[in-house]
């Protein structure tokens, strides 16, 4: 799914810089243009009001010199993926038969399982404000997604999982109006990022050892608990455009990308228990860190008039989220949401 909704992305961009370009030559801005060059100068003035007038007919854009706060929430219902998982929980039966000349000959059946990643609810909030007369805004965006998942694999065996994700921005950007119904906004910032994640795993084996003149069998345990903990902060770089098919609808889409310079915290603690002895092990790791991440959405959003210099926000888009090679406690997989979201907010 990232892959298609960044390539989806570029064909919007695509057809945004088509539509710049035939904004360029639209009837309308010919008309002006006439109109001006054989009226007298009151006419002229008059002219330029009426383009101006129906510029913003046509976008929805103004150039009020006003500082509007807004504040805004987004439901996220998201579906997590992560890579590197070596061994998860499960069964196994292990035969071992040994013949008279002492050659030994193993049979393993049985497999592992890892997690079976299930879509799950978070949520987003962010305050600012934006300068329209010149462009700017400035804002603070919260993402909170937790989840869980529990499951019983084979005969004894199971696994539990669960992930924590707390992303902070703080952003600034400036809208640049390129004709009449495009946009680009390119935007900086800081990024912080608290990411935790929690495996325990169970795996029961059965033995069962063969000779000429016996039969044995016996049944063996491994658990193990492992964890980790990221924490982070760096530059956050990114571009927006939006396109409006109405003065209040229009289509956005986004792409960023982040370094987060930080620091892991990995503690492993596996236990084994056999026939006639258990064995145990623990292990932390602690080391500084360089992540990278990023971020692309596309969706569509609303912007209309409640009265009173009062306006609503309403969005509706995919959103994909990746942290490169978070997985620690497996083998260096990447971690990934990706989903949806839906957005309500107050610009004052």
């Amino acid at each position: 799914m990232s892959i298609l909704i960044v390539l989806v992305s570029a064909a919007l961009l695509m057809l945004f810089a088509i539509f710049t370009k035939l904004s360029n030559y639209s009837p309308h801005n010919v008309l002006v243009e006439e109109v001006s060059e054989n009226v007298s100068d009151t006419a002229n003035v008059h002219a330029e009001q009426h383009f101006d007038v129906q510029y913003v007919d046509d976008c929805n854009y103004c150039c009020k010199e006003s500082t509007l706060p807004f504040l805004a929430g987004s439901l996220l219902y998201l579906r997590p993926f992560e890579g590197g998982f070596v061994c998860g929980g499960g069964s196994a039966q292990i035969s071992d038969t040994i013949d008279a000349s002492g050659d030994v000959t193993s049979v393993i059946k049985g497999g592992s399982e890892h997690p079976h990643f299930k879509w799950d609810f978070g949520f987003r909030v962010a305050a600012g404000f934006e300068v329209e007369d010149k462009g700017w805004d400035a804002g603070v965006y919260w993402t909170h997604f937790d989840t869980k998942e529990n499951m019983h694999v084979g005969k004894g065996g199971s696994l539990h999982w669960n992930l924590h994700f707390d992303d902070l921005d703080l952003i600034i950007g400036r809208k640049i109006q390129r004709g009449s119904c495009f946009s680009v906004r390119p935007f900086a910032g800081l990024r912080g990022d608290l990411i935790k994640q929690r495996i325990s795993r169970s795996l029961s084996s059965t033995v069962a050892i063969t000779t000429p003149t016996s039969v044995s069998t016996s049944v063996s345990t491994e658990k193990d608990h492992d964890k980790e903990t990221f924490i982070g902060v760096g530059p956050l770089l990114g571009f927006e455009a939006e396109f409006h098919f109405t003065p209040s609808w229009s289509f956005y889409g986004s792409i960023d990308a982040a370094l987060l310079y930080g620091h892991f915290l990995v503690k492993f603690g596996d236990q084994s228990a056999f026939a006639l002895s258990t064995a145990s092990f623990k292990a932390n790791q602690s080391f500084d860190t360089c992540q990278t991440a990023d971020d692309a959405t596309l969706g569509i959003r609303c912007r209309c008039s409640l009265g009173n210099a009062l306006e609503l926000l309403l969005q509706a888009g995919l959103e994909h989220h990746r942290v490169f090679n978070f997985n620690q406690i497996g083998d260096y997989g990447d971690l990934s949401l990706d989903g949806a979201s839906f957005s309500l907010g107050l610009i004052f």
